[in-house]
């Protein structure tokens, strides 16, 4: 279910279910979607052909990724929470998971253009340690396309963050705490929560700690 303007938790809003998958798409526009996917523990996905580029990533567990090759051998990709790969189109590939886990997959248009640092394929974590001095924000962009932006904001202590765009956006909290300012409203938020926003307006967001901020921005 969307939750618009209101907070809420990947994780908790999207709790595994024994012997249950669960797919919740809170976005679906100009050729991109983006769903989360929860899986009891002992679950797995048979293996299907995906057409499209998308980069999955882990919320909380851990999800084995089967990626076969045309001689019907596959690979196995592990991801963990913070950890993302990359799926290339016209990918075979099936998963399982042993424990409860919770997962999201971003489906991207065949343009979408990723930053010259990753490529098709790669894996890797968001959670690299960076040193950052106090209310600094570094901002790194992942994806820089013309309907869709997806940053990466690490912040230092006692730092802030302010953007005011007329786009869908989607904060969502991968390390530490923040507080979110929008609309005349302060909504809290730690690590696994998500803010989706449509409205015109400035949003500000506000870390005594340090902490990182995943900032998807969609054209409306």
């Amino acid at each position: 279910m969307k939750r618009i303007e209101e907070v809420y938790f990947i994780d908790k809003n999207n709790a595994p279910q024994p012997h249950t998958i669960i797919e919740n798409t809170i976005y679906k526009q100009n050729g991109y979607r983006l769903t989360h996917f929860s899986m009891g523990a002992g679950t797995s996905c048979s293996p299907e052909r995906f057409h499209h580029l998308a980069i999955y990533t882990c919320n909380v567990g851990e999800v084995h990724i089967q990626v076969y090759e045309k001689d019907k051998t596959y690979k196995e990709i592990v991801l963990r929470p913070g950890d993302f790969w990359i799926r290339p189109c016209q990918t075979l590939c099936g998963l399982y998971v042993n424990v409860d886990t919770v997962f999201t997959i971003m489906r991207l248009r065949y343009t979408t253009n990723l930053i010259d640092t990753l490529h098709i394929g790669d894996t890797g974590t968001f959670l690299k340690h960076s040193e950052i001095k106090e209310s600094q924000v570094v901002e790194k962009r992942i994806i820089n396309d013309q309907f869709f932006t997806m940053d990466i904001l690490t912040f230092g202590k006692n730092s802030r963050f302010e953007i005011e765009e007329d786009r869908n956006m989607i904060f969502s909290v991968l390390e530490g705490k923040c507080a979110i300012l929008h609309c005349d409203k302060t909504m809290h938020m730690e690590v696994n929560q998500s803010f989706h926003t449509f409205r015109h307006g400035k949003t500000v967001v506000v870390c005594a700690t340090e902490a990182k901020v995943v900032l998807l921005s969609f054209l409306n």
